[in-house]
Formats: structure tokens, C-alpha cells, sequence
């Protein structure tokens, strides 16, 4: 029956959907809903002026009680807060929120690997919204919202845009995109399983892209054209595709996942219904990224891509990555580390990681990461000398 209404409704969008239109909040932004932004094959709603963020501070200082402010006020006295120390923000994505405990733990494994300040920003007001395409427009304003602090740190407390690392997870990684775009020359943005869903084959205008900041690198682990969460495109500096990128070894079928994940629903303090994941595959890309830096004695290798690794990892689900793509003989710039070491390598293009089915997922490889030591150790004088690291 509802196959039969569907045509109506789009066809009464349709005047909405092909006119100029612009919406204006109160703080003075104004948001164009002509195409890319809105079309007939991406017909999303227009924005919410949406008010306010949340951010938790978390540094090495405070690394388990979170230093909580919102956008209203982001003085950070009292915080731990040192504008000589790089800075990360994390976001999450769709139903997602930083009160979920996988993402307190971004934090701790960043702060692992990199003395920081590492900021998780909250959005779930927005992301709790179950129909889909309001949080997608919703992104816009919200990058404002945290692009303005971001350039109160940088002009007002002297952080450098070269310390600064973005990184989100699925509809959290356009958001970093958008971010990125409005605050050019950040140095580092990482995309963990970007969204799929109204994001796919759009401009880089609306999604997340290389040349949103300094680097761009993209963690994909759920990039199928059909039922998949993530995207399947490639077009970033680096591209990791986690035992091909599609389907995830320890995960099974993402459709079973799916209504795994919905009937777990949970509620939060505010008694906000909050589904904890939408697909294991799609969401693996942070538990693989979060044991790479909490982990620092194995390294995630990659492997420059080619058609037989891809079809074999694909083919296989993702089993056949770890038995067909090895990395026993790596050299640069075949190989390349994925985690907060990826930068220090001058390497660009599509690679394959293979991963253990279960915990820990790091494939070790003692002497791959001794050869590749000298890639890093002459690699980073030469930065510094052109300037770009």
C-alpha cells in the first residue's frame, strides 16, 4: 500500500525540491537548499537552527572525568585544557551519542598514542532524530556551531591548525568534512566509515572529501553499494579498506545486525531511546581505529590495493584478507600503517587491511614495523623542510 503513496509524495515535493529556497536561523547563517544540498535524488528537509553542542574535554591530566561545557560557553576555564598540545575532536554518528561508553573510549586511546587535547562533541539532540534525512541537513548548522570554537582556540588560545585532528564516525565524518571546509587548512581529518545513505555519489560539496583539511583518510569498513552503511567512495588522500571494506569477518550479515542493534535499543539520563549501533561491519571502523592507537606494540598494515586483493577480499566477506593480501615483505610505498602514524608517510591511494576475526583484530608483524621504521625517520625531516608537517 505504501508503494502506492510514495510516488504522491514525492511528486507533491517536487515544487520544494527544484525552487531556490534559503533558510536563515536567528544567529544570521543562512543555508541554500538548491541542489547539491537538496534534489530529486536527495530530497531532504530543510535544516533546524539547532542552538548548541556539547563538548567533553578529556587530556592526560583528566584522561576518565570529562571537563563538560557546551557551545554557549566555551571560556574552558577551569579545564586542563593546553593550547601547545595537539587537539583531536571526535564526533559520532546517526543515534549515536559520547555518553555511549565506546566513545569515552576514543578518548583513552587517543591519549594513549598522543599526549592532547581531545574534545568529544555531543550532538545526540540531533542524532536521536529517527527520520534520517533531518540529521543529514542538520549538519550544516552544527558545523558552524563548532567551526566558530574551533577558531576561537586558534585565534583567541594559539592552537595551530597544524595541530589539529578531526575525525568522526559515519554521519560524523561528513560533519568533520563540513567542518573542514569551514575552517580551511586543518591538518588532519579521518572519516570512520563515512555515511552512505543521501551522501553516495554526491558532490563533494556535501560530503566528506579530500581537500576538506591538510589530510584526509578514510576507514572503511561497510562500503557496499546496496545494504551497505557506508561509502563506497575512494576519493581522499588515503583510503583503508578493512579486509576489503565491505563486509567485516567477525559480523556475519548485516541485515540480521541490523535488527540485532534495534532491539537493543537503550535510553540514556534524559530517557532518550538511543539505538547503540545500526550495523556490526559499519561500525567496526572505530573498534579497529581505537585498538590501533590504544595498542602501540602492533601495528594495523596495509596493502596497496589491486583487483585480485580486492575480489578476494570481497568475494570471501572479508575472511580471505587475512589468508590472500599478507604483508610479510612490506616496503614503502607498498605498505602503509593505519592509525596515528598514517601522516607520517608520504603515501596516497587505496589500501587493503587484513584483521584477525576476533580480538585483537591487529595482525602482528614484528619485523614489517622495524623496516618501516626508516620510511618514518627520514620522512619527517623532509616535512618540515617543505613545510607540511
Amino acid at each position: 500500500m505504501c508503494s502506492l503513496f510514495l510516488p504522491l509524495i514525492l511528486l507533491a515535493h517536487i515544487p520544494s525540491l527544484l525552487n531556490g529556497e534559503k533558510i536563515c536561523c536567528p544567529d544570521g547563517e543562512c543555508y541554500s537548499m538548491d541542489p547539491p544540498w537538496r534534489s530529486l535524488i536527495r530530497p531532504v528537509p530543510a535544516p533546524n537552527c539547532v542552538e548548541k553542542v556539547q563538548y567533553l574535554l578529556y587530556t592526560r591530566s583528566n584522561p576518565s572525568t570529562a571537563f563538560n561545557f557546551s557551545s554557549e560557553n566555551t571560556s574552558l576555564e577551569g579545564s586542563y585544557f593546553d593550547a601547545s598540545k595537539p587537539t583531536m575532536f571526535f564526533f559520532h554518528g546517526w543515534r549515536g551519542s559520547v555518553i555511549h561508553s565506546s566513545h569515552p573510549s576514543m578518548a583513552s586511546s587517543y591519549l594513549v598514542s598522543v599526549d592532547a587535547n581531545v574534545f568529544l562533541v555531543d550532538y545526540s539532540d540531533v542524532a536521536s532524530n529517527l527520520y534520517y534525512p533531518q540529521p543529514v541537513s542538520d549538519l550544516r548548522v552544527l558545523a558552524r556551531i563548532v567551526a566558530r570554537f574551533v577558531r576561537y582556540i586558534v585565534d583567541k588560545k594559539g592552537v595551530s591548525k597544524d595541530g589539529i585532528h578531526l575525525m568522526g564516525l559515519s554521519l560524523g565524518a561528513h560533519l568533520v568534512g563540513y567542518i573542514g571546509k569551514e575552517v580551511p587548512g586543518i591538518r588532519r581529518i579521518t572519516g570512520l566509515d563515512p555515511a552512505g545513505p543521501l551522501f553516495k555519489g554526491e558532490d563533494c560539496q556535501v560530503r566528506l572529501c579530500k581537500g576538506d583539511g591538510q589530510f584526509v583518510e578514510s576507514v572503511q569498513t561497510n562500503k557496499k553499494y546496496v545494504l551497505g552503511f557506508g561509502t563506497p567512495r575512494e576519493d581522499y588522500d588515503v583510503t583503508f579498506a578493512m579486509n576489503g571494506g565491505m563486509d567485516q569477518p567477525s559480523c556475519g550479515i548485516d541485515l540480521i545486525d541490523l535488527a540485532v542493534s534495534h532491539s537493543q535499543s537503550r535510553s540514556d539520563n534524559n530517557s532518550k531511546a538511543l539505538v547503540p549501533s545500526l550495523s556490526c561491519s559499519h561500525e567496526k571502523s572505530q573498534v579497529y581505529y581505537t585498538e590501533a592507537l590504544r595498542v602501540p606494540n602492533c601495528t594495523f598494515w596495509g596493502i596497496k590495493e589491486d583487483i585480485y586483493k580486492r575480489l578476494v577480499s570481497v568475494l570471501s566477506l572479508g575472511h580471505g584478507a587475512k589468508i590472500f593480501v599478507p604483508s610479510r615483505e612490506c616496503e614503502f610505498p607498498t605498505c602503509l600503517p593505519m592509525g596515528i602514524h598514517t601522516i607520517d608517510y608520504p603515501a596516497s591511494g587505496v589500501y587493503i587491511v587484513p584483521t584477525n576475526t576476533k580480538e585483537p583484530y591487529c595482525i602482528k608483524k614484528p619485523e614489517t614495523s622495524e623496516d618501516m621504521k626508516e620510511v618514518t625517520i627520514w620522512n619527517k625531516p623532509l616535512k618540515l623542510l617543505l613545510g607540511i608537517f
